[in-house]
């Protein structure tokens, strides 16, 4: 089944568009009456700004059917419109439909005459401004705050920021990227490999924080709202993170060094990457969570997922052995 809007959704995307379609150069009456008493007509509809179906206009694979569904995803327009920007989606991306829908909904409350909703409206967007400009989804999300609204927006940020580093590791691991190799003389080994494992412990302890402990608080106590802007903060941080671990796995794979040492080069090799691909499962878990929660409406629902930072097993047996026997070759 595709992940159409529910009738309550539908209902209130309408109600908050005035029953006027949200494209600001149409705004036709989406609805009135007919020749039968008992009737009314509409020419609206509920249209998904990314596309419910694969291969439907802004389709995004990485969105869950829940995500899709939900509001957040949604713009109320006439059936034109609809038929509009779902046959040329590139002049009708998502950021523009965003756009379209915000404004409307603007206009809607200001022609209400309710100054105290302007206000309201204003400050919320007062307090997002300078957040999520380049997510668009990140910030309607932000803005509705549904249930559970902080972990749909955790999800949705972390895409956001480890699609530049899970792009260099993919392409990295396929061989598809160029480094210019960088020699380590003999004698200078020993110091080269204990500078990158200490790198790259220095990297968990952070990851650790942000993941346990930072991004509890950011969401918030049970009952208390989450802070949109520190969950911004700690996904931003931990993509810097993350692009840190592919630039550790590049400076590892293009080292130069004598063959006798290319075995505990090969030992390194997708080390930070392995905490990389945990990372970037977290995600779809947080949106999983959210959708379970969403299809048992009333019932309490925990998320939980536990990531742990580690190495393979007999890792760090291996590498300590062939430390010692690099140390024992310059005695």
């Amino acid at each position: 089944m595709p992940p159409e809007f529910s009738t309550t959704t539908k209902d209130v995307l309408a109600k908050r568009a005035a029953h006027l379609c949200s494209n600001p150069d149409c705004r036709t009456t989406t609805s009135g009456p007919t020749a039968d008493p008992q009737k009314a007509i509409s020419i609206g509809e509920a249209a998904h700004v990314f596309g419910a179906l694969p291969g439907s206009a802004r389709y995004r694979a990485d969105m869950t059917d829940g995500a899709r569904a939900e509001i957040t995803n949604g713009i109320w327009l006439c059936r034109n419109c609809h038929k509009l920007i779902d046959n040329d989606a590139l002049s009708y991306p998502a950021d523009l439909l965003f756009s379209w829908r915000h404004e409307h909904e603007n206009y809607v409350t200001e022609k209400l005459g309710n100054r105290t909703e302007v206000l309201r409206l204003q400050l919320r967007e007062r307090s997002l401004e300078g957040l999520f400009d380049e997510n668009p989804l990140a910030k309607q999300i932000a803005r509705e705050k549904l249930n559970f609204w902080e972990y749909r927006l955790t999800a949705e940020l972390l895409r956001s920021n480890l699609k530049r580093p899970s792009r260099r590791w993919s392409d990295l691991k396929s061989n598809l990227r160029v480094h210019k190799r960088t020699p380590v003389a003999d004698k200078e080994i020993i110091r080269w490999f204990q500078v990158k494992l200490a790198e790259g412990m220095d990297y968990m302890d952070p990851l650790k924080a942000l993941y346990s402990v930072q991004l509890q608080k950011a969401w918030g106590l049970p009952g208390e709202p989450g802070d949109a802007e520190e969950i911004a903060h700690v996904c931003q941080l931990i993509g810097n993170i993350a692009d840190e671990l592919v630039r550790w796995e590049e400076e590892v794979m293009f080292a130069w060094v004598s063959d006798t040492y290319r075995p505990l080069i090969n030992l390194f090799q997708g080390v930070m990457g392995r905490q990389l691909e945990k990372l970037l499962a977290v995600p779809a878990i947080l949106d999983g969570g959210i959708d379970q929660a969403e299809a048992h409406p009333g019932e309490e629902t925990i998320i939980e997922h536990t990531v742990v930072f580690d190495v393979p097993e007999g890792w760090e047996e291996a590498i300590k052995e062939g430390l010692q026997k690099i140390e024992n070759q310059f005695k």
